[in-house]
């Protein structure tokens, strides 16, 4: 059974280079779109958490992965929100990493919300993932969506 997915905004507070500010990225086009800036600017920064968001377990404090969304020097508490689509379903996804983790995701605008471990077991349903490690999420853990999914080294 194959889904279509699409991203419509995201939102990145407390991460990298942004410290305690909020940066978004949205309302994205229905086609393909292009995140372009300086460098240093924190694109690199918004593609990690919102990899983090969809494919790391809330509660992971992975030096590899969620880690380096903290920024430098602080204990701040990365805070990554994502509206998105499957099959023209309304979803919206909120996860807090690192201080005091937790995760939300809301369904076609129900008030009824799943938690925690029940939205990372959801991500992994609509994401066709494979369980994460305890080090964090591979590319192979991906699933396709790995092959679609480049890292700047």
């Amino acid at each position: 059974m194959s889904r279509t997915v699409r991203f419509l905004r995201w939102r990145v507070t407390n991460a990298g280079v942004f410290g305690e500010r909020s940066v978004e990225i949205g309302p994205l086009g229905a086609g393909v779109n292009v995140i372009s800036g300086p460098n240093e600017c924190g694109k690199s920064t918004m593609v990690r958490a919102l990899r983090a968001a969809l494919f790391e377990r809330f509660s992971l404090d992975g030096k590899k992965t969620t880690r380096p969304l903290q920024p430098h020097g602080t204990k701040l508490a990365p805070l990554v929100e994502v509206d998105f689509l499957v099959d023209d379903v309304e979803h919206r996804l909120t996860k807090q990493l690192l201080v005091r983790p937790f995760a939300r995701l809301s369904v076609g605008g129900s008030a009824r919300q799943l938690e925690d471990d029940a939205v990372d077991e959801r991500l992994r349903e609509l994401f066709y993932t494979h369980k994460r490690g305890k080090q964090g999420t591979s590319i192979d853990d991906m699933g396709l969506g790995g092959l679609l999914w480049v890292e700047q080294d």
